[in-house]
């Protein structure tokens, strides 16, 4: 499976970027405007302005980004134009967890990713851990085989 590295990431900050930047208009339309028909074109106008800009922004991060996760039947490859870089084997892996949470008490934002720890070494007191933004679909495609 060939998954483009971080698109999770990004797109799910310009999600969160451009939902508070609607709730702000929104809240600013209802607390400081007179509910009519020109000024609710207005509104209208943002609403679909600010999710075409967020889009198109989002288009342009994904043509830019040429860097890919390939997740083969024994092995993580890094691809970034034509360069393979192995990354690790899955008989490397100890475990994963995959983290999505939003917790504005306590400031923890985490986007979508997968914990991999593992050990490239028997010989290793201590395991290494590994970050990778992948939905949750990819993530149960992938490891839960």
């Amino acid at each position: 499976m060939k998954i483009k590295a971080n698109r999770n990431l990004y797109k799910n900050i310009l999600i969160a970027f451009c939902s508070l930047i609607i709730f702000i208009g929104t809240l600013a339309y209802f607390l400081g405007f007179d509910l009519n028909i020109k000024s609710l074109l207005y509104y209208a106008i943002f609403l679909t302005s600010t999710i075409i800009v967020f889009f198109g922004l989002f288009l342009i991060i994904d043509k830019i980004n040429k860097k890919y996760i390939v997740f083969d039947n024994d092995k993580i490859i890094e691809m970034h134009s034509n360069e393979e870089k192995v990354i690790l084997y899955f008989n490397q892996i100890l475990y994963t967890k995959y983290h999505n949470n939003i917790d504005l008490l306590y400031g923890n934002i985490d986007f979508g990713y997968v914990e991999i720890v593992y050990k490239t070494d028997s010989k290793d007191k201590e395991p290494k851990s590994l970050n990778l933004y992948l939905s949750k679909k990819n993530y149960k495609k992938i490891f839960n085989k």
